[in-house]
């Protein structure tokens, strides 16, 4: 299978890197030109992995050769809100370009964002695939998962992406999009609610002189 990835930072890499042993990659990075890809490190990755046997392309319209498209696009907090403006600008592009194709979310979104993605692009088949990656072990992360979650409304996307993830020795959960959205944003602030507790618990013993 032919899987194109859209954005290759620290997320897309990882997801182009854990799946090139399976499946033909081809990139495209809105923000690089071809000759640009060259990134000192993502976690435990060295620069010269993030290019090998990876095919990257500066045109839009090369995404057409693909089975699917992993969006794995940067979506930061500003004054307390998800920005998603790199991702709708990507999708009023694409689609001048491309007539159909289905789109699997990587970027943590919150609940709700695909099913207006595919509200707006009817055109478009869309699914919700959230990441759970350490800044420092990422591409292990991605190729030992404790679980896969898919989250879409359309049968055969996955069915699709069941394929794609079946090397994967893990739990795979396949449920609507919204809950999906749902798991991602309850696993970050599950892991936010342990660091602030041992912190809390690290400050104690201090106090207490352990």
């Amino acid at each position: 299978m032919k899987i194109g990835i859209v954005g290759w930072g620290y997320v897309g890499a990882t997801t182009g890197l854990g799946l090139k042993k399976f499946h033909k990659i081809l990139v495209y990075d809105p923000f690089k030109n071809v000759e640009e890809f060259s990134i000192d490190y993502i976690g435990e990755i060295p620069s010269k992995k993030l290019i090998e046997n990876v095919e990257h392309v500066n045109e839009m319209e090369k995404l057409a050769e693909a089975n699917m498209i992993f969006i794995c696009l940067p979506t930061p907090t500003i004054d307390d809100k998800i920005d998603l403006t790199y991702i709708e600008n990507f999708f009023k592009k694409v689609s001048k370009v491309l007539k159909n194709a289905m789109f699997v979310i990587r970027s943590t979104v919150p609940p709700g964002t695909t099913k207006k993605l595919q509200n707006k692009y009817p055109q478009f088949k869309f699914a919700h695939n959230p990441e759970f990656l350490r800044e420092r072990t990422p591409l292990h992360d991605f190729l030992y998962p404790s679980r896969i979650v898919i989250g879409t409304d359309h049968d055969d996307l996955a069915s699709m992406l069941l394929d794609v993830f079946e090397p994967f020795e893990c739990q795979k959960i396949v449920t609507n999009s919204d809950t999906s959205e749902m798991v991602k944003y309850a696993a970050n602030c599950f892991l936010a609610t342990k660091i602030s507790y041992f912190n809390e618990i690290h400050n104690i013993c201090e106090k207490f002189g352990i």
